[in-house]
């Protein structure tokens, strides 16, 4: 009876991670995040979307609960086989570190929301998501200080901001306008991704970035963060430092970058997801 008890606690926390207030994200600092998620676990609890959540969540955990029996079953010997491994790769990565390109992360801040704002300039001091009940995409910072935020259904939405205005999604706009910012940054660099959320990330061939975010800008209507950075990782990384509307550049030297990633969370990483009593090491 207790561990099945222990069980369901630990389900809820972990649900509540899924679903409760990132205070991670640009705008959220220093929320009552106690306050947050009791609004939001009350607003779902029954619903559809609750059920989804901890069926999701369930799966999760059988697959954690998986890894760790095949955790239990390496053995001492098999551990320091893969440390070599591990060690050797990592000389290999270090001696063919190649510091000589110049990537620009370009992340343009709540871009549907910037986009509606810039149409409808009503909306610019109010709080507003793009989206629907069921799920919105984005928020703006106005609504980010109730704890609006994107992956999360506009019915929790509006517990946390009754007078939120949810915009409903246009992606043929959205579209048009990401294929501005595509063509002022096409030629100022070597190589380019340009997504209509919008994400981009280019290859520099010189060190004159400033003034064509300053460009972008003025052509879109739209501010945007930039992480500078000699990987696309890092790039990524940096343009989430000065939010909103800024810039952060690390300099192409090892001793920068292991310098800025030393005290780097590593929830910050892409692709690393770390969940709270889960995260286990070796």
């Amino acid at each position: 009876m207790d561990s099945t008890k222990e069980t369901s606690n630990t389900y809820k926390e972990d649900l509540l991670l899924r679903m409760g207030l990132n205070d991670n994200k640009a705008g959220m600092e220093g929320l009552d995040k106690e306050k947050i998620n009791k609004i939001i676990m009350g607003a779902t609890k029954g619903s559809r979307f609750y059920g989804n959540e901890l069926k999701k969540e369930k799966q999760v955990n059988q697959r954690i609960e998986n890894m760790m029996q095949q955790k239990a079953r390496i053995t001492s010997q098999q551990l320091r086989e893969a440390q070599l491994q591990v060690d050797r790769f990592a000389m290999e990565l270090e001696h063919c570190r190649d510091l000589s390109n110049t990537i620009v992360h370009v992340d343009m801040d709540a871009f549907y929301a910037a986009v509606e704002m810039r149409d409808n300039p009503e909306l610019k001091d109010k709080p507003i998501a793009v989206g629907s009940m069921s799920m919105l995409s984005t928020s703006n910072y106005h609504a980010r200080r109730f704890g609006v935020r994107a992956a999360m259904p506009g019915f929790i939405a509006k517990r946390l901001c009754p007078h939120l205005i949810i915009v409903p999604l246009n992606f043929d706009k959205y579209r048009v306008v990401s294929k501005q910012v595509g063509i002022c940054l096409a030629p100022t660099s070597i190589c380019s991704w340009v997504s209509c959320r919008i994400r981009s990330q280019l290859q520099m061939p010189r060190q004159d970035w400033p003034e064509e975010r300053r460009r972008y800008f003025i052509k879109t209507g739209n501010s945007a963060e930039n992480g500078i950075a000699p990987n696309t990782m890092l790039a990524k990384v940096c343009s989430d430092k000065n939010k909103p509307n800024g810039q952060y550049q690390i300099l192409p030297s090892r001793q920068a970058v292991m310098e800025f990633i030393k005290d780097l969370p590593i929830r910050k990483v892409r692709y690393v997801i770390l969940r709270r009593q889960n995260f286990c090491c070796f």
